[in-house]
């Protein structure tokens, strides 16, 4: 027989290598895109978290972000920027609020209802993006409305066993619209240099504010009479 015939082929290491790298990866998914138990994605097999996917001045904030906020919150106000268009505080105000009142209600992203009390004139209304993102309910699904009468930054939420209301406190909504208002009266409200101010505003709230400090919370039973 001729040595071709004799000869059996053998799989290179680096083949092999790389399949076993391969089914590591999709076994263990890198802490830097973990998927978030809490809500599955759609589209995406996991949502970055890792600072090179995002722009320059943003970059800097996610580790601290995300170790001080968790995975959960970053990818729901992330979500609301981009579904929003722009950055701002009332943005993340209303992820964090649509978070927090999951948490309240031990409920996942799925079967909860809204009353929006942000109204529909921005900057307030901007407040809902955040509340559709953070608890899944949509105008599309037709689970979250919108009160217009007397526009304050509150919700009430629920699902089928608890509801809660939410409003931002007072002195934390006060110097936030103090803080707008300054940009809005030097800048113009609206404008390039306001939206460039109000993105840098937006992340400094974000930083600091704990959904578990910032709102006035009732959490009551949801009793056959309130459904």
């Amino acid at each position: 027989m001729s040595e071709t015939t004799h000869r059996t082929p053998r799989r290179p290491l680096t083949l092999l290598l790389q399949t076993l790298a391969l089914v590591v990866a999709a076994t263990f998914p890198s802490s830097s895109h973990e998927r978030d138990s809490s809500a599955a994605l759609t589209t995406l097999k996991s949502f970055p978290s890792e600072a090179f996917h995002f722009q320059d001045d943003i970059a800097p904030w996610v580790d601290r972000i995300v170790a001080r906020h968790g995975r959960e919150e970053w990818r729901c106000v992330v979500l609301t920027h981009e579904l929003h268009g722009h950055m701002g505080v009332l943005n993340v105000l209303g992820a964090k609020m649509g978070l927090r009142a999951r948490e309240l209600l031990k409920s996942p992203r799925e079967g909860l209802h809204v009353v929006s009390f942000a109204g529909l004139t921005p900057p307030l209304s901007c407040f809902n993006d955040g509340l559709q993102v953070a608890t899944g309910a949509t105008l599309g699904r037709g689970t979250i409305h919108v009160e217009t009468a007397s526009p304050r930054p509150g919700a009430r939420i629920w699902s089928e066993a608890a509801e809660c209301d939410l409003t931002v406190r007072p002195e934390i909504m006060k110097r936030i619209t103090q803080d707008i208002d300054s940009l809005s009266a030097r800048l113009g409200f609206g404008s390039a240099p306001y939206f460039a101010a109000v993105r840098v505003l937006s992340m400094q709230y974000w930083f600091e504010m704990d959904r578990a400090a910032i709102f006035e919370e009732a959490v009551v039973p949801r009793t056959q009479e309130r459904r």
